[in-house]
């Protein structure tokens, strides 16, 4: 009986002196819905990564808006031994300006030193017209300028001109643009491409497209192919 009990206080002592293991332990992956805490390193993402260990989930980014560049973070649960990549965007200095000063880095907010066309829409107060807005950092003042173009619409042909402000709703008073002739009853066409101002410089851009059926006191017929107007 002595002899059990030696063996057990011995048992005692061996893992009394025994170090305690460590509590961090590899963490599994787990599933969006068992977040029980988020850390958020989004914004200015063009797109966007979820992970999550230990029920602990972070959201990044993969990639970034113009201007700016994905940096790294560790993302390490307490708990785990394991770790995750996670990235942030961050501004990039893109040029530009030769003193842009203290405040600019030479970069905008949403805005590339490159320019960027919105595409071209109807003007619905001024029928016959479009316009576009075309816009562009200043890497000197790293403010986003905005340019607005006018044109013709698809099926008119001239050169607009039209007012740069107008009220919500008001007209912009265009001129400079005449409606393509119709044939058989059927309007003509100024636009090729999807890209680019839709009309016409002059009548002989304007064009019916091909596979119409047309009608006239000839009889039927269909263009095999875009026919334009001549002068």
């Amino acid at each position: 009986m002595k002899k059990n009990i030696f063996i057990i206080i011995a048992f005692l002592s061996a893992l009394a002196t025994t170090p305690t293991p460590s509590l961090a332990a590899f963490c599994m992956s787990c599933a969006r819905d068992e977040c029980s805490s988020t850390l958020d390193f989004r914004g200015h993402c063009a797109a966007e990564t979820f992970s999550c260990l230990n029920k602990n989930c972070a959201r990044g980014c993969s990639s970034c808006e113009s201007g700016y560049k994905l940096e790294a973070h560790t993302f390490q649960p307490d708990g785990c031994s394991n770790s995750k990549t996670v990235y942030s965007c961050v501004k990039e200095s893109s040029g530009g300006g030769t003193d842009p000063g203290e405040d600019c880095d030479g970069t905008c907010d949403g805005c590339s030193v490159l320019p960027t066309f919105s595409p071209y829409e109807n003007i619905s107060t001024d029928p016959g017209y479009a316009m576009s807005t075309t816009s562009k950092c200043n890497t000197q003042t790293c403010n986003c300028e905005n340019k607005t173009s006018f044109s013709c619409a698809d099926g008119y042909y001239g050169t607009a001109s039209c007012d740069l402000f107008a009220l919500v709703g008001s007209s912009r008073n265009c001129t400079g643009c005449t409606k393509c002739p119709t044939l058989g009853g059927t309007d003509a066409f100024t636009q090729w491409f999807l890209i680019g101002a839709p009309g016409g410089s002059s009548i002989t851009d304007c064009f019916i497209k091909a596979n119409i059926e047309l009608n006239d006191s000839t009889g039927t017929y269909v263009f095999e192919s875009r026919c334009n107007y001549k002068q």
